[in-house]
């Protein structure tokens, strides 16, 4: 009686013994994985680098960079400098865009080997400048005529490759990347300009003045007058005299030396 009162006393150690290692062992093993977890989604990744032009040689400010799978993005400051922060595994590669409005787009491949740790440095990004053309519009009396809708096109394309509108003063600047071009300026009032230039690569083209004529209604009524001062009747030359229909300026005309238009 005695024998068997003392295996059983021995069957309920070791089970006991048994529960205790399992479950000393099961809060370690979920606090392993737990913190593994946790490690891994807090690392943020770097991509960072600088971003320049060689003619005239310096930094890029302003320049929108981005990657083509992930929402992150920076854009590069006076410097030319740039970091983009990344929640992701650093082994696959991933492609770093570039873009300005008055450069050609860039596009680099950064790869496992550029990773030191967790940040990865592209060191230098040379972006070339767009060429452009850029002019003035005026009317044939030498008024300048703003808000006019200028319009390039890519000839070996036949596709519109930018757009400006001129400013108050007729003057308009347009980048594009294209070598022979055709341009269009258009607005209420004026009869369609049109120019056709060949554009040097990364260089702007100065298209000089372009002139626009005034559409003149039918029937024609002529309109004259001089514009003298009130205080002592004299003509006052230089007035811009205009006619405008439906708001929009539609003919115009400077007075001359005497004051007449």
């Amino acid at each position: 009686m005695q024998k068997t009162n003392t295996c059983k006393l021995g069957v309920i150690i070791l089970a006991l013994a048994m529960l205790a290692t399992a479950f000393a062992v099961l809060p370690t093993m979920g606090a392993g994985k737990a913190t593994n977890e946790s490690v891994n989604a807090e690392i943020t990744y770097t991509i960072k680098g600088k971003v320049v032009q060689t003619n005239p040689s310096g930094p890029i400010s302003d320049v929108k960079v981005s990657l083509n799978n992930s929402d992150s993005t920076d854009t590069t400051d006076a410097q030319g400098y740039f970091e983009l922060y990344v929640a992701r595994d650093p082994n696959v590669n991933t492609t770093v865009i570039f873009k300005h409005p008055t450069f050609m787009t860039v596009s680099k491949e950064v790869n496992t080997t550029q990773y030191v740790g967790t940040v990865a440095n592209m060191q230098n990004t040379t972006m070339k400048k767009l060429s452009s053309v850029s002019g003035v519009v005026k009317t044939r009396a030498g008024i300048y005529i703003g808000d006019v809708n200028v319009t390039v096109v890519d000839d070996s394309t036949g596709l519109a490759e930018g757009w400006a509108v001129t400013s108050s003063v007729g003057a308009f600047t347009v980048y594009v990347d294209a070598t022979d071009i055709t341009v269009t300026y258009r607005k209420v009032g004026y009869y369609e300009g049109l120019g056709e230039y060949s554009l040097t690569p990364s260089t702007n083209t100065n298209a000089g003045t372009i002139y626009l004529d005034t559409i003149v209604p039918t029937p024609t009524v002529l309109l004259f007058g001089v514009v003298s001062n009130a205080a002592g009747g004299a003509g006052i030359s230089g007035v811009h005299v205009s006619v405008s229909r439906d708001g929009v300026n539609w003919i115009s005309n400077v007075t001359d030396a005497q004051g007449y238009y």
